[in-house]
């Protein structure tokens, strides 16, 4: 028969072998999650001011032109108002009363036209003054009656917001017969 195993012996005490070589590098993982925003940074020194642009262009002037008209100045030397605009009766003779335009900013008078329509066949002068709140001005024009136009082209009139304005129509000798389809405009610029 046969006998007894026998007791297992000591285990060795053999040296550790030598490491093995490193693996290969493993696949890259995926990207993990973004971080949270940080806080603003404070605000940082103004810059220096930079140079001026160029100057713009001056604007052009404003202008407007103011009209006065009437059918007739009559024949007599009576002195006569035409009125703004153009009004198909005889002009009055009402220097106080009389319908005036009102500027309504300061501004200059000048370019003065006169238009007789309807002109006589007596040479007399007739003469036609821009009246500044009820005062002659320097922006006259004396027409012969037989002329159609007349014009003021050298003087101009400074005005201020609120002044009236009006044509005087004066005559040294009666015009037979009258002059008719009278008017009268002036440029306005402010």
């Amino acid at each position: 028969a046969t006998g007894a195993t026998g007791a297992t012996g000591a285990t060795g005490a053999g040296a550790t072998g030598a490491t093995g070589a490193t693996g290969a590098t493993g696949g890259t993982g995926s990207q993990g999650a973004t971080g949270a925003t940080g806080a603003t940074g404070a605000t940082g020194a103004t810059g220096a001011t930079g140079a001026t642009g160029a100057t713009g262009a001056t604007g052009g002037e404003v202008g407007a032109v103011l009209c006065w008209g009437n059918d007739s100045v009559a024949t007599s030397t009576t002195t006569r108002y035409l009125e703004p605009y153009y009004n198909e009766n005889l002009a009055t003779t009402n220097g106080t009363l009389n319908p005036r335009i009102r500027v309504p900013r300061d501004g200059t008078l000048r370019n003065m036209y006169v238009r007789q329509g309807d002109p006589s066949t007596d040479s007399d002068p007739i003469v036609y003054t821009i009246r500044i709140n009820g005062v002659a001005s320097t922006i006259t024009a004396s027409l012969a009656g037989t002329a159609t136009n007349g014009s003021d082209l050298a003087n101009t009139e400074s005005v201020s917001a609120g002044d009236s304005l009006d044509v005087e129509v004066t005559k040294a000798n009666a015009v037979t017969p009258a002059v008719e389809e009278i008017t009268v405009t002036v440029e306005f610029i402010g």
